[in-house]
């Protein structure tokens, strides 16, 4: 959806709806800040928004704003360019899946699945991933501290739920998750300060591997 921004005016007759064409400027803190749709069209974080940019028309649309979170943290996209997750900074953090329609070269956002739990007592999810398989339903994140929940998800229609939960808390800090790209590869990394662990997504559990 398209911000809106209301002025008014002591006389209601010169009120006015300004929507914004164009903001500038990418969120440095949000991991990753730009994914790429397909060669020619990005996503990147500005503020609360999610923008769409073409390069070959050198334009961008704003595709989304989100309302109601302290800020976005994390996005990522799937491998079809079919969905995209936006982390929110909420009470215990919040994950919003948007499925991806091309619209008149567009991309258009529909807002498709909240996933959020009460089981940590982080404010944020600092790294997100989808799953690598053909058509996933499955998404990895990584809550911020100070548990550091490991958390596989999956969803049907508008429902989403818990596959797996690690926690990981009395780490050193820790940046981020990602998982192999390579089908079907359930192997799972997740990196930080003085830290590297590695796990394996095995059906309903998440299996820390030695190496």
């Amino acid at each position: 959806t398209w911000g809106q921004f209301k002025f008014f005016s002591m006389d209601p007759s010169l009120s006015k709806v300004l929507t914004p064409v164009a903001i500038f400027g990418a969120k440095s803190d949000v991991k990753p800040n730009v994914v790429f749709i397909d060669d020619q069209r990005l996503f990147y974080v500005a503020g609360n928004n999610i923008i769409e940019m073409r390069v070959d028309e050198k334009s961008q649309k704003i595709s989304a704003t989100i309302e109601g979170s302290e800020g976005i943290t994390a996005i990522a996209i799937n491998r079809e360019g079919t969905f995209l997750a936006v982390a929110n900074r909420t009470d215990h953090g919040m994950i919003t899946i948007y499925t991806i329609k091309t619209v008149n070269k567009e991309a258009v956002l529909k807002r498709k699945v909240n996933l959020t739990t009460e089981e940590h007592t982080a404010k944020d999810y600092i790294s997100i991933c989808f799953g690598n398989e053909a058509k996933t339903k499955t998404l990895i994140s990584l809550g911020g501290p100070p548990d550091y929940f490991l958390i596989s998800w999956s969803w049907v229609a508008d429902k989403g739920k818990i596959e797996a939960v690690q926690m990981l808390r009395g780490t050193n800090s820790i940046y981020s998750v990602s998982i192999n790209p390579t089908p079907p590869g359930a192997d799972v990394v997740v990196t930080g300060n003085n830290t590297f662990r590695y796990f394996n997504l095995n059906g309903l559990s998440i299996v820390r591997q030695e190496i």
